[in-house]
């Protein structure tokens, strides 16, 4: 077996396995589903985030609990604030909010306005008991952090980081670009003539590549 194709096995499974390991640790409330989105605070001053379909509640700097949202609903995109010590969730399937108590119970919607909602979450500055909170994403190249008056009061974690920072999508880009790779740079030259009519600068590229390395 050439060593091209064993490299490119190799690139699949060490792909499923990060895979399969961040499942599990999201299973299991290791990490959050994905990247900060938004974030609030309650009077109480506890901290909530926004990841991919649910808001997690974090007191003391460290998370103490979720709140879970319909997946149908957020999969399009969603927006949250505190109002009153409520949360009001915004969403774009047919920009309809929904209320909830700080517990996540569901309220009647009341007059809750879409744009005013989406507008609140995309400050990513709060005002709480006169002190002033501000999210600070570092475009997912460093871990997210919230601070209170500048100072320090969430970071995310370091294993969160590693599985929701934009490292891990360029590590798991650059695994399935390897992978691609590997298997075409063993398709026979004529499959690859054919190829070529479609896309005729990435062949160019293997051609290039495959006889720098000496294959045939």
């Amino acid at each position: 077996m050439k060593k091209s194709i064993i490299l490119g096995i190799v690139l699949v499974i060490l792909g499923l396995l990060t895979c399969t390991c961040k499942k599990y640790l999201i299973y299991t409330d290791t990490i959050e589903t994905s990247g900060i989105y938004y974030f609030s605070v309650d009077s109480g001053e506890n901290i909530y985030i926004a990841t991919e379909d649910e808001i997690s509640v974090i007191q003391d700097g460290h998370p103490q609990r979720k709140i879970h949202l319909d997946w149908v609903s957020t999969n399009n995109g969603w927006y949250f604030c505190i109002e009153n010590d409520e949360l009001i969730v915004a969403y774009e399937a047919g920009d309809s909010c929904e209320r909830f108590d700080l517990e996540g119970n569901k309220l009647p919607a009341g007059d809750a306005n879409f744009d005013e909602v989406k507008a609140a979450a995309l400050k990513r500055e709060v005002s709480v008991n006169g002190h002033d909170y501000e999210m600070n994403p570092h475009f997912g190249f460093k871990p997210y952090t919230i601070t209170r008056d500048g100072v320090e009061v969430y970071r995310m974690s370091a294993l969160d980081f590693i599985f929701n920072g934009k490292p891990f999508y360029i590590f798991a880009a650059l695994i399935m670009l390897g992978a691609v790779i590997s298997f075409l740079m063993n398709i026979p030259e004529p499959e690859l003539q054919r190829v070529a009519e479609k896309n005729i600068f990435v062949v160019a590229f293997l051609k290039r590549y495959r006889k720098r390395k000496g294959y045939k």
